[in-house]
């Protein structure tokens, strides 16, 4: 969960929920900023994608980082983009220099459907592909939660040849919603 504390009301502001007008930063480094200074605050998810508690601050940016991967995979549709930005950005509070670096691409991506100018069908395989990309730098394989493990043999060439039936995920249909991909028969390393 992503909230905004507001001035007007002791209420907060939950990002990425229906109605939400709280526009998102356009850069990683910009939604970092105003997590240091406290004007945003967003849940760090990791645990689901480890095996026992993470060894140290890069490992749980991967795991993290991993976490988000899983989401987009399973479920996501990009209805919720602007909380799926503040999620990934959190992943970058425990490892901020390298991951910044590392998961700014994908923020952008991910801040383009936020904004409309993408669909989530689009850019979820880049997205989730990018992210592998930049847990798989911080996570050793035997570490990984077991649900979690396949993730990192995917779409580990170039982002924009990744899709969703490569990722083992849901397909978009016409309309934007989700539906099962069936698993395509592949050689292992295409995957």
């Amino acid at each position: 969960m992503c909230i905004l504390p507001t001035a007007a009301s002791e209420d907060p502001i939950i990002l990425g929920s229906p109605g939400d007008s709280v526009p998102a930063p356009k850069t990683l480094g910009e939604a970092l900023e105003k997590m240091k200074a406290g004007s945003i605050r967003a849940r760090f998810d990791h645990d689901a994608a480890l095996q026992g508690e993470a060894q140290d601050q890069k490992e749980a940016c991967g795991a993290c980082l991993l976490d988000k991967v899983d989401a987009i995979v399973v479920d996501w549709s990009g209805r919720y983009a602007r909380h799926l930005l503040f999620a990934m950005a959190a992943c970058c509070t425990k490892d901020e220099f390298d991951c910044a670096e590392d998961v700014a691409p994908a923020y952008a991506l991910l801040e383009a459907v936020d904004r409309r100018e993408a669909t989530a069908a689009e850019n979820a395989p880049q997205i989730a592909a990018l992210l592998i990309e930049a847990a798989a730098k911080r996570l050793k394989s035997e570490r990984v939660a077991e649900t979690h493990t396949h993730y990192l043999e995917r779409c580990r060439g170039a982002p924009k040849d990744c899709t969703m039936a490569k990722l083992g995920g849901r397909g978009f249909d016409a309309f934007g919603r989700t539906e099962k991909v069936e698993q395509q028969q592949q050689p292992r390393e295409e995957l």
